[in-house]
């Protein structure tokens, strides 16, 4: 969810998923091994960008409206893909599922709660230094 909700930090997350897979997969690593060195690549290359995609927000003030669209369609995406792969709903079906799924993202994003959760956990964990 992180990969999809801050861009940047998630390309790198992006990236270190493949490579914890592929390397798994090297080793011989079965479904559950390569499932979980994608989720810790993936972790891993969030939080090594994360830093950065917070820098980028702050000095490009059009990046925070991108930003919200690129989650919104993200989540639509995933609802969509979802609903038909997992739910075995009709396409139809899954395209109306996902589109409410999208509304309800963007006002739960607006609300400001999850900013503050996720600066919550960033001060706990020493990433975020208060001024």
């Amino acid at each position: 969810m992180e990969a999809a909700l801050y861009p940047i930090a998630g390309a790198a997350g992006v990236v270190g998923a493949a490579l914890g897979y592929l390397l798994a997969r090297a080793v011989g690593g079965g479904h559950d091994t390569t499932q979980e060195w994608a989720w810790t690549g993936c972790f891993l290359g969030v939080i090594a960008l994360m830093r950065a995609e917070t820098r980028y927000e702050a000095g490009h003030s059009s990046y925070r409206s991108l930003r919200h669209a690129l989650r919104l369609v993200f989540g639509f995406l995933f609802m969509t893909y979802f609903g038909i792969h997992t739910q075995g709903d009709s396409f139809g079906t899954a395209v109306v599922v996902g589109a409410a799924f999208a509304v309800i993202l963007h006002f739960v994003l607006r609300s400001q709660w999850l900013r503050f959760a996720w600066h919550s956990m960033q001060f706990i964990s020493g990433m975020r230094v208060t001024m």
